[in-house]
């Protein structure tokens, strides 16, 4: 197989290549009469891509169908390497790819400005074809619209979405996000999306349904339409039948991205799981508090207790709370004046230490409080604090070695020749 495309066309070329490494590691290749298709699979195998470039898209397009090698027409070759080849081309002017079936290469040779010609061969790892079997015919419903409103679609989404929901009515279409029920908590924001019928070019929904499939790779292809700036079609039957998106540019090229849905066995006990989780969310926020009653004399203020009875089995394993005794709730007795009101009402101080007298002893004996003596050794084994470990200041290694600078054994005297004059001293300034 031998083929020649036009700079134009190779960065288009290019755009697909780059498309499809969002969701498979390997590219098939395969040339026929038909034209040259690539195809790709992601790695669970619930997403299938295949673009087909037909023999108007290129300069020149030649097969070999009279040699007996079948493997001169197709092959496997890494996702990787051919994103290093394709990942630059505002110069490329021209694009020459074949098929080395004899030493297991696929040559790509890229013609740029400036006569400047690069040479890549990428090593193919098996001579084999991807095929898949899907019908966009005879399926009840069809939308079609701009990339621009299907990326709008996308945009409402954050990037980190996995999957999204698709309810198609006989008036109006809802996009959600969807996730199953076990990660539902408080913090996950639901998004929705209500478009209209009168929205899209083409809305024939013949049957009402719901679809879920992965947002990643629908963002791959949407990618690949925006280059290009293409309409985008979407057929798809009910849950757990394949969707199928087409993009497809008149005698020159036509993709399509088949992806899988949820059954609908999947979905229903996601949903039942979520609706469980708000109803909880509703019951955990009531709580029992005690009333306050007139202040009259002999009045006892209980502190509020909530009941943890009415809490959700899922913050009791979260939080782990214990269970509280009643021998918890204390009650004070206070008198009936607007200064005990007060003392009560305002706010807490940190009462001055004072020595405990014989008179306060008796009242709380009578009081029924349990007073108990420690010894003095007891206390001070408690409330000491061991000292800091003394530290060893060690002396310096240079204050030893530079000991003797330090001395004063300089003198003048002993200098020869420091005793004689070799000029006088200058006249004082008067």
């Amino acid at each position: 197989m031998k083929c020649v495309i036009p700079g134009t066309n190779a960065r288009v070329f290019a755009k697909a290549i780059q498309s499809m490494a969002k969701i498979g590691s390997e590219l098939f290749v395969e040339a026929d009469d038909d034209g040259l298709s690539i195809r790709t699979v992601s790695a669970t195998k619930s997403a299938f891509a295949m673009i087909r470039f037909e023999p108007n898209f290129f300069n020149d397009y030649n097969i070999e169908s009279d040699t007996e090698d079948d493997f001169a027409n197709k092959c496997k070759v890494s996702m990787k390497a051919c994103i290093g080849v394709f990942k630059n081309m505002k110069q490329v002017e021209l694009c020459k790819i074949h098929i080395d079936s004899a030493h297991s290469k696929l040559i790509v040779q890229l013609k740029c400005r400036l006569e400047t010609i690069r040479t890549h061969s990428i090593s193919i790892l098996d001579f084999e074809t991807l095929q898949a079997v899907y019908m966009t015919d005879n399926v009840p419903n069809v939308l079609s619209s701009s990339h621009k409103l299907f990326s709008e679609i996308s945009n409402n989404f954050q990037m980190n979405e996995e999957e999204i929901t698709l309810e198609a009515g006989a008036d109006s279409l809802t996009v959600k996000n969807y996730v199953e029920g076990s990660h539902v908590d408080r913090k996950f924001m639901r998004s929705q999306l209500a478009l209209k019928a009168e929205e899209f070019d083409k809305y024939r929904i013949d049957e009402e349904t719901s679809i879920t499939f992965c947002l990643r790779e629908f963002r791959a292809l949407l990618g690949f339409a925006e280059s290009i700036n293409i309409d985008l079609m979407v057929h798809f039957e009910r849950a757990g039948r394949p969707v199928v998106f087409t993009l497809n540019n008149l005698h020159t090229f036509e993709a399509n991205l088949v992806m899988s849905t949820l059954s609908p066995d999947d979905i229903e006990p996601c949903n039942q799981s979520i609706q469980n989780r708000s109803r909880n969310d509703m019951g955990k926020r009531i709580c029992d508090t005690s009333e306050v009653t007139s202040l009259s004399e002999g009045t006892a203020f209980k502190r509020a207790k909530p009941n943890f009875s009415e809490t959700s089995s899922v913050d009791e394993v979260l939080f782990n709370f214990p269970p509280r005794n009643e021998s918890e709730s204390v009650d004070i007795v206070r008198g009936n004046t607007q200064a005990n009101i007060e003392t009560q009402l305002s706010v807490p101080t940190v009462p001055k230490p004072r020595e405990s007298t014989h008179a306060d002893l008796e009242n709380k004996e009578s009081e029924g409080i349990c007073v108990t003596f420690k010894d003095t050794e007891e206390l001070n084994e408690v409330d000491s604090v061991p000292k800091s470990p003394t530290v060893v200041v060690r002396q310096k290694k240079a204050r030893a070695v530079f000991k003797r600078c330090f001395e004063a054994t300089f003198n003048p005297k002993n200098i020869t020749g420091a005793s004689q004059i070799l000029a006088p001293n200058s006249d004082t300034e008067d």
